[in-house]
């Protein structure tokens, strides 16, 4: 299964039971993190939260976009940012992946 589809069907079951999300994301070109987090959830797949926002449960004000870069040192992450993951969060889950069919094994088995 398509991993985004996958993501979507987790998500908001894990939303609905955890205080904050932190989703560590790459930018892309001249997209921030922020702006491909945003644009994912604006779509079709994340319907149901949407009429949920809409009476009132917003579970998407629980989403904090961090931007980073798993195939780089320290997983890209500022400072500040790896120190608050270190204080705050008790769950990852793995859904990054490499989707160039080109990519290296080596590099696949890597970065997902």
């Amino acid at each position: 299964m398509h991993s985004r589809k996958t993501n979507a069907k987790l998500f908001p079951a894990v939303l609905h039971q955890v205080k904050t999300v932190y989703l560590l994301v790459r930018g892309k070109r001249s997209v921030s993190a922020a702006e491909r987090v945003e644009k994912l959830l604006c779509g079709a797949l994340f319907h149901q939260l949407h009429k949920e926002a809409d009476a009132g449960r917003n579970a998407f004000s629980k989403i904090r976009v961090i931007e980073g870069d798993l195939s780089e040192d320290g997983m890209g992450l500022q400072e500040s940012d790896k120190h608050l993951l270190i204080d705050e969060v008790d769950m990852v889950i793995h859904c990054a992946a490499n989707l160039t069919l080109e990519a290296a094994i080596q590099n696949a088995l890597r970065y997902g």
